[in-house]
């Protein structure tokens, strides 16, 4: 009788739970559209990244920069910068900004917004 139910029981999880794909249409695990998102998303690099010479290079290969906002983690706009003429490289200088973790938005020419994290640290 026990190893009846074993296998009874042991049928019911295989047929209920493991036998559903991943590719499913189950809204909760739509892997496909995620994959395709990520690829949308323009690439971003902000580099050094820490900063420690108060001196950023903000890079973005498939489009182009219109605005460059700095955000620190209590959510207060620290610095922001729109670019008149919009470029692919931006540098600048980072010294009235103190030492701490901001988070980095950077709206493109589409209007499309990219936030990177940066730690800003003195020597």
């Amino acid at each position: 009788m026990k190893h009846f139910l074993l296998i009874l029981t042991f049928l019911l999880f295989i047929t209920s739970g493991y036998s559903q794909s991943l590719s499913g249409n189950s809204a909760n695990w739509n892997f496909n559209s995620s994959v395709e998102s990520d690829k949308n998303l323009p690439e971003l690099k902000i580099f050094p990244n820490p900063c420690k010479d108060k001196k950023i290079t903000i890079e973005m290969y498939s489009d182009v920069l219109s605005e460059i906002r700095l955000v620190n983690i209590a959510g207060q706009e620290i610095y922001l910068k729109k670019l008149e003429v919009p470029v692919n490289r931006v540098q600048f200088d980072l010294v009235n900004v103190p030492n701490g973790i901001y988070m980095v938005q950077i709206k493109t020419h589409d209007s499309k917004i990219v936030v990177k994290k940066l730690l800003v640290t003195g020597n």
